[in-house]
């Protein structure tokens, strides 16, 4: 067990010290107005409240802040999202390039328990709400 451990962190190490810089400034909410530029437009927000950056976790146990984000087994992933006026129209979870997942309703909630899932991702998450949207994402080292 502790040669696992040691060999998750230097893992960690090796993979987030080169992209966590890039990373660091994806994990911040994006938002943007899509094909209109009126001051009107409402405010979405889009982030995620499981797994959360730069954390590890355990069975879907967040148990201890690290410099990237590693799940070990599977894990709920939650985004939270709003919209200042009306409602979110849908949520988008993309996991490398693969939208895995569309919500048009709360709970934005899905179960990453693909064991075949194992190795460096980067998780996205995209709300929608009128001619706005916004979104989040960063890297994580899915192991089981």
């Amino acid at each position: 067990m502790k040669k696992q451990i040691c060999f998750i962190i230097v893992l960690e190490i090796l993979l987030f010290s080169g992209i966590s810089s890039i990373a660091q400034s994806n994990t911040n909410i994006i938002s943007n107005s899509v094909g209109s530029s009126e001051p009107s437009s409402p405010d979405v927000y889009c982030y995620f409240s499981k797994p959360i950056p730069r954390f590890i976790y355990l069975r879907n146990i967040p148990v201890f802040p690290m410099i990237g984000c590693i799940v070990i087994g599977p894990i709920d992933v939650v985004i939270d999202a709003g919209c200042s006026e009306g409602e979110i129209e849908k949520v988008e979870l993309i996991i490398d390039t693969e939208i895995v997942q569309t919500f048009t309703s709360p709970p934005y909630s899905w179960r990453w328990d693909r064991p075949e899932d194992s190795i460096l991702h980067w998780i996205e998450a995209r709300a929608y709400a009128g001619s706005s949207e916004a979104g989040n994402a960063f890297p994580l080292l899915k192991f089981l």
